[in-house]
């Protein structure tokens, strides 16, 4: 079995693929093949990147630069395309056939930067393994959004089980274009909206995954059970305004184990959870504190004027 992980990134996202490799490394045995297709990046994140992925020292990390614009050009495509908070990096997956071939890569799992993995996951690794076309993971909130170009069993493009060699022999990334040019003004989730569309509903390319996989909601439940954890939505982890619930208490504890490892502390996966038990105390106090804070609000306001 042939593990191969691809993440898409620029300069601004980099600090964070670190994070998710830590989460990578930390939750499997396997080695893995990492790939990072980047429009722009430092050198210091190059560094930390690769110092984070060989951990394992059998693993490989490959960095790839790829122009968008260029490849437009070269498939003579010249209609505009929306941009993703001022980029088109968010397409990047759309022409992994092509990008991947020179390094003759047959299958790869497609991540989000904006994801952590929190469990071992040999199993989406054997899916993606064994995937024929596409793999996903159906995106409830926008199918229940009604947003424009979904439809049942639409899927969210963070976690992509990818056949690329069959993607190739489907000329997937013009077929794409295609898409986006005749229908540029329905779309409205980029990407998302042409991987859900590109191929008819009766040719069944996609194949439906567990939501464990791809556990983009906040509640408990769903958040203890996930394998992948995704960041969906305008509140990033790194964000601020990013409310302290479990979820992102679980990317803190990585967060924290990329910095201390790059900082020459050894990381395992039991010192890991040492650490999200120690956020977690914290987040529990913190609360705890919030909750005191409201009641004097409360008896402050209920106390009568002696005036």
């Amino acid at each position: 079995m042939t593990n191969n992980i691809v993440v898409c990134s620029s300069s601004a996202y980099a600090k964070y693929v670190a994070v998710l490799f830590e989460s990578i490394v930390l939750n499997t045995n396997s080695n893995i093949n990492f790939y990072v297709i980047y429009s722009s990046i430092n050198e210091p994140d190059l560094a930390d990147i690769t110092a984070i992925i060989k951990q394992n020292p059998e693993n490989t990390i490959n960095f790839v630069k790829f122009n968008f614009l260029k490849e437009l050009e070269k498939l003579d495509y010249h209609e505009d395309l929306p941009e993703f908070s001022g980029s088109y990096d968010t397409y990047t997956r759309l022409f992994l056939p092509g990008i991947l071939k020179p390094y003759r890569v047959r299958k790869c799992l497609y991540l989000d930067v904006d994801i952590i993995i929190n469990k071992n996951f040999d199993e989406l690794l054997t899916i993606t393994d064994n995937i024929e076309c596409i793999g996903g993971i159906v995106d409830t909130v926008s199918i229940n959004l009604k947003v424009p170009l979904s439809k049942e069993n639409y899927i969210n493009a963070g976690v992509l089980p990818l056949n690329l060699e069959k993607l190739e022999e489907l000329d997937f990334s013009r077929q794409c274009l295609s898409f986006a040019k005749a229908n540029k003004d329905s779309i409205t989730i980029y990407d998302q909206d042409i991987v859900n569309n590109v191929f008819p509903d009766s040719d069944n390319r996609i194949a439906l995954l567990d939501i464990k996989f791809n556990t983009y909601l906040s509640k408990t439940a769903a958040v203890r059970n996930a394998v992948v954890l995704h960041f969906t939505g305008p509140y990033k982890p790194w964000n601020p305004l990013c409310r302290w619930r479990l979820k992102k208490c679980i990317w803190v504890k990585y967060q924290l184990a990329a910095r201390l490892f790059l900082r020459g502390w050894k990381m395992t996966r039991s010192r890991a959870e040492l650490l999200g038990k120690v956020i977690s105390g914290f987040r529990f106090l913190f609360n705890i504190w919030l909750q005191i804070r409201m009641m004097l609000g409360i008896l402050k306001k209920d106390k009568p004027d002696r005036h």
